[in-house]
């Protein structure tokens, strides 16, 4: 199954909804409208017992005149005048002032209160759907970055150099940021430790340091760059390792069980957290890569799916290779796999949808499960590029520099012949097209060189170590489509922020 641009639907496009400005603010307009509800509800209750006091002391017990009706509903919606209420004069033996008395003095029986009920808080609902955190994540040695200005891993060192597809001639773009985004993103890191047993990574203190690095790397690589569109939090959590992934194995492994589960009950944790103590009916974007692509996968099928009132906060769910078996749909559909509701994108202007596929050379398509769904499902495949302007060309692939990949599997960019490089990213804009193509059993996201005489120097792609797990180019899943990523996220923030 090849899902195409074509497919777009308005159907699918958000209509008009609350800013999240507007959103976070309305809880503290609801707080002051039911405190003056209360205030109303006393003064009626005082007023109903100072009438029925004066009627026990002389005054007539007679049935309350159409205009009693009347003041007792202006005292119940509190516009009643002090004279209005005043009927305190004694008895008189004479007719006319008896029955004046009788028409002033209150009815001992109060009217029920007209009240409107109380509305109830979307944010409330929302929290409510995600449920409440233990105390675990209000730990801040267990976030990489937390949304805050001073999180460098996830804010500094943005400046890119960029070389010109037309002639390869280099230019600093300075990124940088930015102060106070309009949107959060929530990203999970990929598959960093690599013990060859099934287990989870013990993040007892001290941390190993060179694992410590890599997860650091992969989050500074894949989420930083978001930086500059909303406010990053990253959690540590205890992934399943590599071996609990079973790659040589002829079959994927239960995502739901054994360490992938134990992983995926703290990511769940830290989103329940950052829900509850930072999100305030913010737009939330999802971010991760391979493993938790995978966490976040069933994170949105278990929270955003069923509620509908939290996927309207959801601008995108970025689930980069995942494997088939992580999101996957029903043949030729959108839904159907993972998700009953939450759609794979088919626009630019669409949100509350999700992006995933995994990535492969153009001469070395996958052959194992990797790129499979199951038998009544096909992994989900969707083109940024395509959903950005129609065509399948990668507006901007970037690299870390000088390092494409992980310590001691990387491919060195410095001896390619780019020259002199002061930043920490590369990039080469219009260098690629990124197709999605099957099979008929495995689909995935094919990227070719867009143009043949390109005249900068190769960037070596396949990592042998990648190709020989059938995991084809599955370190740059975000990488290659870093420009058309950054279009498509600003695109579904606004999306969401403005109806």
């Amino acid at each position: 199954m090849t899902t195409s641009i074509d497919q777009q639907s308005e159907s699918r496009q958000r209509g008009v909804r609350r800013p999240a400005w507007r959103r976070s603010g309305r809880r503290s307009r609801l707080r002051r409208l039911r405190a003056r509800r209360v205030v109303l509800a006393m003064s009626f209750l005082a007023l109903a017992a100072c009438g029925g006091s004066n009627a026990a002391s002389g005054g007539p017990d007679t049935a309350a005149e159409p205009e009693d009706s009347v003041a007792a509903t202006s005292v119940a919606s509190g516009t009643v005048s002090d004279g209005a209420v005043a009927a305190t004069d004694p008895p008189s033996t004479d007719v006319e002032s008896t029955t004046a008395s009788a028409t002033e003095a209150p009815t001992t029986t109060a009217p029920p209160a007209t009240t409107t009920p109380p509305v109830e808080d979307p944010f409330e609902v929302v929290r409510a759907a995600v449920g409440e955190p233990t105390p675990r994540y209000d730990d801040e040695s267990l976030w990489l970055c937390r949304g805050e200005a001073t999180d460098g891993l996830c804010r500094d060192d943005l400046d890119t150099t960029a070389f010109a597809a037309a002639d390869g001639t280099a230019t600093v773009v300075e990124r940088a940021a930015a102060d106070d985004p309009p949107a959060d993103c929530f990203f999970v890191y990929e598959t960093v430790d690599l013990s060859p047993g099934p287990g989870n990574t013990s993040l007892a203190e001290p941390l190993d340091p060179a694992l410590r690095a890599g997860i650091e790397r992969v989050t500074s690589q894949q989420a930083a760059p978001f930086s500059t569109t909303c406010r990053v939090y990253a959690p540590l959590y205890e992934q399943a390792t590599f071996g609990a992934s079973r790659l040589r194995d002829p079959s994927p492994p239960d995502l739901a069980s054994g360490p992938f589960d134990v992983a995926y009950t703290q990511v769940l944790d830290a989103f329940r957290w950052y829900m509850a103590n930072e999100n305030e009916g913010r737009p939330i974007v999802l971010l991760g890569h391979s493993q938790g692509a995978q966490h976040l996968a069933r994170l949105a099928a278990e929270l955003f799916d069923p509620s509908p009132e939290l996927t309207e906060q959801l601008a995108v769910a970025l689930l980069l290779g995942p494997g088939g078996h992580g999101v996957n749909v029903a043949p030729g559909e959108v839904v159907g796999g993972s998700f009953e509701s939450l759609p794979l994108c088919t626009g630019l202007a669409e949100a509350g949808c999700v992006i995933a596929y995994n990535t492969y050379l153009a001469d070395t398509p996958p052959v194992n499960w990797w790129a499979a769904g199951s038998d009544s499902t096909s992994a989900a495949c969707v083109s940024p590029s395509e959903l950005v302007d129609g065509n399948d060309l990668a507006a901007e692939s970037t690299f870390d520099y000088p390092l494409v990949g992980p310590e001691g599997i990387a491919n060195d960019l410095s001896v390619i012949g780019l020259g002199e490089v002061s930043t920490r990213f590369v990039s080469y804009p219009d260098a690629y097209t990124a197709t999605c193509t099957t099979d008929g059993t495995r689909t995935w996201l094919e990227i070719a060189p867009a143009d043949p005489a390109d005249p900068r120097p190769t960037i070596p792609l396949e990592i042998p170590q990648l190709t020989d797990l059938d995991l084809g180019l599955h370190l740059l899943d975000y990488q290659l489509q870093a420009g058309d990523l950054a279009t498509l996220t600003e695109a579904k923030i606004a999306t969401v922020l403005g109806g």
